[in-house]
């Protein structure tokens, strides 16, 4: 249905098709291009939820992908062209220095690695910690580690 509609997607080479949409279990991530239509979108997921199911809109989410200007702009006006209909206020568009989770990776235009990375990193040390105070032996060591640790990357 996506894949046959007007949508162009992300041209990745010239002999390869465009990349329009990625599905994986109950996430869908879709590719705009900047000449895309968001109502040409919006008419096919309809469809494709009266017939798959409920698409859940307070979790999309929108990465502006292209040179710093296309990003300003459409962080400014929510419009991905200038004739193009607004993007409507509840869905979040992702800012430069912001990064989004996709599918366990960490997505977004001039992201810190590190600054990723803090949240997670004190939630695991906060969850050893407490572990710790059980004195567990080595074998209780290597399976909180796994949990912990494992768990959260």
């Amino acid at each position: 249905m996506i894949r046959d509609s007007d949508l162009k997607g992300f041209k990745i080479k010239e002999d390869i098709e465009c990349l329009i949409v990625k599905i994986f279990a109950d996430d869908m991530t879709i590719y705009l291009s900047e000449e895309d239509n968001l109502k040409d979108l919006q008419l096919l997921l309809n469809d494709w939820c009266a017939t798959s199911g409920k698409f859940n809109t307070p979790k999309t989410k929108i990465v502006p992908v292209g040179d710093k200007e296309f990003r300003d702009r459409l962080n400014a006006t929510r419009k991905m062209a200038d004739l193009a209909m607004p993007i409507p206020d509840n869905i979040e568009i992702t800012p430069d220095g912001e990064a989004m989770q996709l599918l366990g990776a960490f997505i977004g235009n001039q992201i810190m690695n590190l600054s990723i990375w803090a949240p997670m990193i004190e939630q695991i040390a906060s969850n050893l910690k407490k572990w710790s105070k059980g004195h567990p032996t080595i074998d209780g060591r290597c399976l909180i580690i796994g949990m912990v640790v494992g768990g959260h990357t």
